[in-house]
């Protein structure tokens, strides 16, 4: 499977332009070192939170939930919080995501110069019309 990863990235970071998303690091540095800019999404953890139980509650509802149960969102909330808290093992997990806020710090660092940090909509709605007034 990384192969098949690692073959992505290299027919993705040929083209002239492209956008990546997720927090699947642990494949992602031929893009971190590709990319123009690299927007980190930082929202408060009582925000990411009230998200998750939210995102939850109106999957069930709709009865599409692709995790249902209230086990596995609690278990989801639970290491959320161990996150942001940077109570998680310091490292990347199997598929590759950072398992403390410390962790993505640390790999995200060679790249400061291109982070930008959004913390609201305010910063995104930013963010957006920066790039939209940038030539194509």
């Amino acid at each position: 499977m990384q192969s098949l990863l690692q073959k992505e990235v290299a027919t993705v970071i040929e083209q002239e332009t492209w956008i990546s998303d997720g927090t699947y690091l642990g494949w992602a540095t031929p893009l971190l070192d590709r990319a123009d800019i690299i927007v980190r999404m930082d929202v408060p953890w009582r925000v990411a939170s009230y998200r998750i139980l939210s995102r939850h509650v109106r999957a069930e509802i709709a009865r599409n939930n692709r995790f249902p149960g209230w086990r596995a969102v609690y278990r989801f909330w639970r290491w959320s919080a161990a996150y942001y808290g940077n109570r998680n093992v310091h490292g990347l997990n199997i598929w590759g995501t950072p398992e403390t806020k410390a962790t993505l710090l640390d790999l995200l660092e060679p790249f400061q110069e291109k982070v930008i940090v959004c913390r609201d909509l305010a910063d995104v709605t930013s963010v957006a019309r920066r790039l939209e007034s940038q030539p194509a």
